[in-house]
């Protein structure tokens, strides 16, 4: 049988020369759940992925979309790294973490490596420049005013209730938002708005409440960051200065998400 030598073919990728940042499977794991449904839909930038940076006590990861933004960080003993994953490579890393306890990450100027024992998952980073989330974090969370605290599970299940009376249980809310209205008595209030038939859909949950706010946001992004929140205490903040100021939601274990807001 005739074949090619084994000197023509391309030398097998091996990880870059710097050292690789070896990440516990489930921090890594729980990391991309809490934040991946931030990269947002098909109407998403071509610069999507998720960003990583650890420290030697805190992992951070972030999500950046044009209208929302999702951060989580845990603390734990960790090697210090930063890095971006391409969304074509999240399933792959996941595989590896299921597979093993530890995964290796490693990156060059166009690349990023993840590897366990003999398997290595190679993913090309997307041209262009990467926004400083960090920087942006900040500056986001630099007039976060509170205005309430509630079980993140019961406002979520009272957001579904509205958005299935107001649709007729079809769950489709393309062009609507759900209006949020938070009283000092502690009352938060809502209602889907501009979802076609005028149906009468409104629901109120009881709140701690500090402050008042009424604000409207895209429902999908909204149920995806009470989904983040999980069984968590979350934390709706608003500076209420102008219409430019988001809505920001910080779970009680390390999930912050941030949601422009519809006018």
């Amino acid at each position: 049988m005739g074949g090619q030598s084994k000197d023509e073919f391309p030398p097998a990728l091996t990880l870059p020369e710097t050292t690789p940042c070896w990440l516990p499977s489930k921090a890594l794991q729980e990391s991309i759940a809490r934040v991946k449904a931030g990269m947002g839909g098909p109407e998403r930038p071509p610069l999507h992925g998720l960003s990583f940076e650890v420290t030697p006590t805190r992992l951070s990861a972030m999500a950046l979309h044009g209208h929302k933004f999702f951060f989580f960080e845990r603390d734990g003993e960790f090697e210090a790294a930063s890095f971006f994953l391409t969304e074509q490579s999240l399933s792959s890393v996941l595989a590896l973490c299921v597979d093993s306890a530890t995964v290796a990450v490693a990156s060059d100027a166009t690349r990023i490596f993840c590897q366990i024992t003999d398997t290595l998952v190679v993913a090309y980073l997307p041209d262009g420049h990467r926004n400083n989330w960090r920087q942006t974090l900040d500056s986001m969370l630099k007039a976060d005013g509170i205005i309430c605290r509630v079980d993140a599970a019961i406002l979520l299940r009272a957001v579904r209730a509205v958005i299935a009376v107001a649709t007729k249980g079809e769950s489709h809310t393309s062009g609507a938002a759900i209006q949020i209205e938070v009283t000092k008595k502690g009352l938060l209030k809502l209602e889907l708005v501009g979802a076609g038939d005028e149906v009468d859909a409104e629901d109120a949950v009881e709140v701690d409440a500090t402050g008042a706010m009424k604000i409207m946001v895209d429902p999908t992004y909204l149920i995806e960051a009470l989904e983040a929140c999980g069984s968590c205490v979350a934390q709706l903040c608003h500076a209420g200065d102008s219409s430019n100021d988001p809505l920001i939601i910080k779970s009680s274990d390390g999930f912050t998400g941030v949601l422009a807001l519809r006018g």
